[in-house]
């Protein structure tokens, strides 16, 4: 199999943060600095389990808040950035911490101007949230695949395991496959659908994929620009489903080279209220 990686994750995850700041620096020129300011920052444990049906997310949380909020996920025993930013300009802030660098980017990017091509409001329950989440983002993936008439099942891959995708896509005729880093949902069988090892197997599954729906906690960990060039090597069709670098779809789109983010900003689906979801197109402009 072909390595999916150019790099260490930490190099990668350097080169997307990099891009970033640069990106950063020219929208950003010449606004007022106040709009920049950290006025908040969390850290979040959590143990979630947004309705039956899905499984158990265990995962810390870094907020940063600014005009909006900026959000990176990491695994739940990692220790929380140490550093204080509240107060400070959010886009001179340096840290060794990858995931604060990220939610700050992230925070300094919800103070840009931003047009999705759609927007939803989905209110309620979490467990009513995450059945409509579930449905716009299985949407965008359908809008994504190529022309059906091959004579054979569309094909979808999900990284980053969310059980309902799976039995939706299913209903919608496509064939689906899924991996997952967390050692404890490797190898299960969930609806039907193997776990693959997300490490491993990662290169064949975007490779026999028509659209993959990727989680945004790839930005988080290294993995999403590997990702974006195997897609490309394999002409597979990218979707990502962003939680974590939510205000950084733009970006993501024009400048990494995914197809498309359904994009959605703290507060989640997982918290009962309010959740905004935004959709971006590669190229595309409301």
């Amino acid at each position: 199999m072909r390595c999916v990686a150019r790099g260490t994750p930490a190099a990668e995850q350097r080169a997307l943060i990099a891009g970033l700041r640069a990106e950063l620096a020219r929208r950003s020129a010449g606004m007022d600095p106040g709009r920049f300011i950290a006025t908040a920052q969390f850290h979040i444990r959590m143990n979630v389990q947004p309705s039956p049906d899905e499984r158990m997310f265990r995962y810390g949380l870094t907020v940063v808040q600014t005009r909006g909020f900026g959000c990176c996920y990491l695994p739940p025993n990692a220790p929380p950035p140490s550093l204080n930013v509240v107060g400070r300009d959010v886009r001179a802030v340096r840290s060794g911490s990858p995931c604060l660098e990220l939610a700050l980017l992230d925070a300094a990017f919800s103070a840009l101007p931003s047009r999705p091509l759609r927007r939803a409001v989905l209110r309620g329950l979490a467990a009513d949230k995450a059945d409509q989440r579930a449905r716009l983002i299985c949407d965008e993936a359908e809008a994504q695949l190529p022309d059906r008439s091959k004579g054979r099942r569309p094909r979808v891959a999900i990284v980053g395991l969310v059980s309902k995708f799976i039995g939706i896509l299913k209903a919608r005729g496509c064939d689906v496959s899924a991996v997952d880093l967390q050692r404890s949902m490797i190898g299960r069988t969930v609806a039907g659908v193997r776990i693959g090892d997300g490490r491993r197997d990662m290169d064949a599954t975007l490779r026999d994929a028509d659209v993959a729906l990727v989680t945004g906690m790839t930005a988080g960990n290294g993995s999403l620009l590997p990702i974006v060039r195997a897609a490309r090597r394999h002409g597979t069709r990218l979707v990502l489903f962003a939680e974590t670098g939510a205000w950084l779809a733009p970006y993501f789109c024009d400048a990494v080279g995914v197809d498309a983010v359904v994009s959605e900003p703290f507060p989640y689906y997982i918290f009962n209220g309010e959740t905004a979801i935004n959709l971006f197109r590669r190229g595309r402009r409301p």
